[in-house]
């Protein structure tokens, strides 16, 4: 079942030729199927699957960095990299649609309610970056994520050609 899922994350024909539109379209497709299908991520932290669609995700994967100037290991390190990124959103988006199904609270109601224990005092830097932005829910979600991936692909490219 898992390797039909990991159908879903392969980008269609023809790969990008950039190593950044590649990775930026492997991380938003990996992305859509979790979230549509959460229990992919228990697979993800259990024991490796290497089905045909498997390996062939991580094929584009290899092939998004081929070309690279640095070593075998440092684009192991590039994919762990994006992989734990896109992995990680993907959880925080999660929980947050988690917490609003079992708890109905929505994301003004949340809003209002962390404004509370902030305006005591207590959390002056959480003040900082205001109420309004703590949170992973709707439309957000996907302007996070991509921002957040974007920083980290500028952060690599910088590191590659230092």
């Amino acid at each position: 079942m898992s390797d039909r899922i990991a159908a879903e994350i392969l980008v269609p024909d023809p790969l990008p030729a950039d190593w950044r539109d590649a990775l930026r379209a492997i991380s938003h497709q990996t992305r859509a199927s979790c979230l549509r299908h959460p229990w992919m991520l228990t697979t993800f932290a259990g024991r490796p699957h290497y089905g045909p669609n498997a390996l062939r995700h991580a094929e584009q994967s290899a092939a998004a960095v081929a070309r690279l100037p640095v070593p075998p290991r440092r684009k192991i390190a590039i994919l762990r990299a994006v992989d734990t990124y896109t992995i990680g959103h993907v959880l925080a988006e999660l929980r947050a649609r988690d917490l609003h199904s079992r708890t109905d609270v929505d994301k003004v109601e949340l809003t209002t309610y962390l404004r509370g224990l902030i305006a005591t005092g207590d959390y002056p830097f959480l003040a900082q970056l205001g109420p309004g932005n703590m949170t992973i829910m709707g439309d957000d979600a996907q302007e996070d994520f991509a921002d957040g991936l974007e920083w980290l692909l500028v952060g690599i490219t910088a590191a590659i050609e230092s």
